[in-house]
């Protein structure tokens, strides 16, 4: 269970980085003359690194005492896991997620329009908005299909599950942005 917890903290700081890591990249693609563009892209940025900070306390610090989030023994002791049983918080972190990819793909697309680069290498920006985009997606059906399935059948082994499609996708993209 420890390393599940580890796994849960390393996985969701992947996910956060390659998202800044994208903004980053579209930050340095994007024209001095557009101080509109620029200051968007600072703001989703500075946002982002403050949704990072809010989703890893939330998820090191769901039980107290910590170890109780692995430790089925240290669960016996007085305390509480914040998160355990509760839709809203998960849904809070998806909805998160979710609008933060979206200012992340969305106004991109008439920036990566104006500049002046070959076709293949826009087309390949482009597919790297469209995995953003099937993230998003997976992301959606994570929020209203499977955490409201384990929240209303409790199921102690529910962190054993992980979502399939969104580590691939971040891997896929990390390798596009460092390509």
């Amino acid at each position: 269970m420890q390393i599940q917890y580890l796994h849960s903290i390393f996985w969701t700081l992947s996910l956060h980085l390659t998202r800044v890591s994208i903004l980053y990249l579209l930050l340095r693609l994007t024209p001095h003359t557009s101080p509109k563009s620029r200051l968007f892209l600072h703001l989703v940025i500075a946002a982002s690194y403050a949704f990072i900070v809010v989703n890893l306390g939330i998820i090191i610090f769901e039980c107290h005492p910590i170890p109780a989030a692995w430790d089925i023994a240290a669960r016996l002791t007085p305390g509480t896991c914040l998160g355990a049983n509760t839709i809203d918080l998960y849904a809070g972190l998806c909805a998160g997620h979710i609008l933060l990819d979206m200012m992340t793909i969305i106004p991109p697309i008439p920036i990566i329009a104006r500049l002046s680069m070959s076709r293949t290498k826009k087309m390949n920006l482009y597919f790297l908005l469209a995995l953003g985009l099937v993230s998003v997606c997976c992301t959606s059906i994570r929020m209203f299909v499977y955490y409201r399935k384990v929240v209303e059948n409790y199921d102690k082994t529910r962190k054993c599950y992980s979502p399939i499609l969104p580590p691939p996708l971040t891997l896929v993209k990390q390798s596009l942005i460092i390509r």
